[in-house]
């Protein structure tokens, strides 16, 4: 197989890997880079030092990281300045390239992520912060970059405040479209799915249609547990079955990633270029993957959102995100008489 061909087939697989990023999968072949477009860094930046409480962790490594978000649609999108709402973020992918190691990861980020939320105004400004679920971060802004925006703050800041270098965002509601351009995923049924959709009983092996291709990925009131933990899970085992079929279809049809470009481009908010998600599609294409990983802690129900209700609300451990940093950005603790 050609260099150009495998290429074709990365930029596809990184799409299918992180559901809402599927319009990458051809943007180096589709779409050609001025040079007016916005600059993201291009591998030779260092992320600094990062704080957690007392301690200070830094690395010598050259990284980037870029956030991707699915959105829920329950906010209004299409309203104009105090009118406009964010939606939630049910998906949310941090993607961590190390250009140093050569290898990549990614941190899939529980959205009941209980943090410290801006309060970004219609305006763009932040005047105030509250504890609130991670989903919540979406909500603010006066548009749809803005809360884009916020939510990268968010993360950064969870996160000691780690530089994230650009942002992906699409609607879930989306996810039949994708499934249909694929021609549907192959998956087993693993949770009793019936009370949102009939047809999804546990144990079945089933090629979703669109519509329960959504049911699948965003159910969970009056699912299993109802936990997001659990919804999470099946959104990992689809995102593998769909790395398969676009592996299967390049290779049959090296412009099919040019196709679902074309069809989910308009969908999508970013500060990206193209330029950017070929860079990243590079990287990953040569690299180590670590893996997808996620944050051990703590699962309660609680009235943090004060709204009157009771939310699931997920308490990460400081230990566990350190642990899961380290792997993926290679940080290294800097003793007290470094700091001094």
């Amino acid at each position: 197989m050609s260099r150009r061909s495998k290429m074709k087939i990365v930029l596809a697989v990184l799409s299918a890997l992180m559901i809402i990023c599927v319009v990458g999968a051809g943007v180096y072949m589709y779409e050609k880079t001025s040079s007016r477009e916005k600059s993201i860094h291009t591998g030779t930046e260092k992320i600094g030092r990062i704080r957690f409480g007392k301690e200070e962790y830094e690395t010598e490594n050259n990284i980037q990281s870029y956030l991707f978000m699915g959105t829920d649609g329950s906010g209004n999108e299409n309203g104009k300045g105090d009118k406009y709402r964010g939606s939630m973020s049910d998906f949310i992918l941090l993607v961590i390239l190390d250009k140093t190691e050569n290898t990549y990861g990614f941190i899939q980020l529980n959205r009941d992520i209980i943090t410290e939320i801006p309060m970004m105004d219609s305006d763009g400004e932040v005047n105030v912060t509250g504890k609130a679920q991670l989903c919540t971060a979406h909500w603010y802004g006066g548009n749809r970059n803005q809360s884009c925006e916020n939510t990268v703050e968010t993360v950064s800041k969870l996160l000691g405040g780690i530089d994230i270098d650009g942002y992906y965002a699409m609607g879930m509601k989306e996810i039949g479209r994708l499934n249909n351009a694929v021609g549907g995923v192959p998956v087993e049924i693993e949770d009793d799915l019936t009370s949102v959709d009939p047809s999804l009983k546990k144990g079945r092996h089933i090629k979703l249609n669109d519509a329960q291709a959504e049911n699948f990925l965003r159910a969970r009131t009056g699912v299993g547990d109802e936990e997001n933990i659990s919804r999470m899970r099946r959104q990992e085992q689809y995102l593998k079955a769909l790395m398969d079929i676009f592996r299967k279809k390049i290779r049959r049809d090296p412009k099919f990633s040019n196709s679902i470009y074309r069809k989910m481009k308009k969908y999508a908010v970013t500060d990206m270029s193209g330029n950017a998600i070929s860079n990243m599609s590079n990287a990953i294409y040569r690299g180590e993957n670590k893996g997808i990983l996620q944050f051990k802690g703590t699962r309660k129900t609680g009235k943090t959102l004060d709204d009157g209700l009771l939310h699931s609300e997920f308490y990460p451990s400081r230990k566990s995100i350190i642990d899961v940093m380290t792997r993926l950005y290679s940080l290294k603790k800097i003793e007290k008489r470094e700091r001094d």
